[in-house]
């Protein structure tokens, strides 16, 4: 199954999440949903954030 999703283009890589939430009567755009979007990018950001520099006071 790994290589059938590796295969896919990247436009075509939502399309199993949203056949999934059609079909099993899921909210797309619930609140929670929203909100551990926003926490995810959140922790991207923070993790990929560039170090600063040290100084000594």
């Amino acid at each position: 199954m790994r290589a059938s999703i590796d295969a896919c283009p990247q436009s075509a890589a939502g399309i199993p999440v949203l056949l999934s939430a059609v079909l099993n009567g899921e909210a797309l755009f619930a609140w929670n949903h929203l909100a551990a979007l926003a926490l995810v990018c959140v922790g991207i950001y923070l993790v990929n954030r560039a170090p600063q520099e040290r100084t000594n006071v």
